[in-house]
């Protein structure tokens, strides 16, 4: 019985050690990566871990592992503390995967997750040894110091480059026939297909985008 007594209360203690980790972890505060620079229409924010989302308004900030949601005739503006300037159109999601910028020590390092919609993305500086992805269902985009703009749908991806070089690879890297776009030139990556040879766009694709 005396046993029984002491694994309850050792039960006890470890459920109360739970809780209060996860109410420390709930009270610390999430670290700025940016902030809304210009919106327009219904932007909402959700975090993981957090159970509602978050109406966003202007100079709202935005962390890591936020994802984006544009409602209906809505987009917005945000930049990110090294400069960089992601719009998003209406109806489109994106999730802040991973943000790490250190220039002291030379470490840049930014993942975004592309869901669906239409985005812009304006990217100032890339280090010479940092990283700059979007990744999306079926395409992965590294960024080499750019502007460039993506259309994202569950089962096709669409890259034009407005400013610099974007490489372009299929998700699954068995695929192959990864691309490298220059100024004015796009690529469609379609399903499990390998992204479309580099084509320069006509100006009413880029318009439309």
């Amino acid at each position: 019985m005396t046993a029984m007594k002491q694994l309850g209360n050792m039960i006890g203690l470890v459920c109360l050690s739970l809780i209060g980790c996860a109410v420390l972890a709930e009270a610390q505060p999430l670290r700025s990566i940016g902030r809304v620079t210009a919106l327009e229409g219904v932007v909402m924010s959700h975090h993981t871990g957090r159970p509602e989302a978050e109406r966003l308004h202007s100079q709202s900030s935005v962390h890591q592992d936020d994802r984006i949601q544009t409602m209906a005739a809505s987009k917005v503006q945000l930049t990110l503390v090294d400069g960089t300037v992601l719009t998003l159109g209406p109806e489109s999601s994106l999730r802040l995967t991973e943000y790490v910028y250190t220039p002291s020590a030379q470490h840049q390092k930014s993942v975004l997750q592309a869901f669906v919609g239409a985005f812009r993305i304006v990217v100032q500086k890339v280090l010479p040894e940092g990283v700059f992805e979007v990744h999306t269902s079926n395409a992965v985009a590294a960024i080499r110091g750019t502007e460039w703009m993506a259309e994202v749908k569950p089962d096709a991806t669409a890259v034009v480059v407005l400013e610099g070089q974007v490489a372009v690879r299929h998700a699954r890297p068995e695929i192959g026939g990864a691309v490298v776009l220059n100024v004015g030139e796009g690529t469609d990556v379609r399903g499990n297909q390998a992204p479309t040879p580099p084509k320069t766009w006509g100006a009413t694709r880029v318009e439309a985008l």
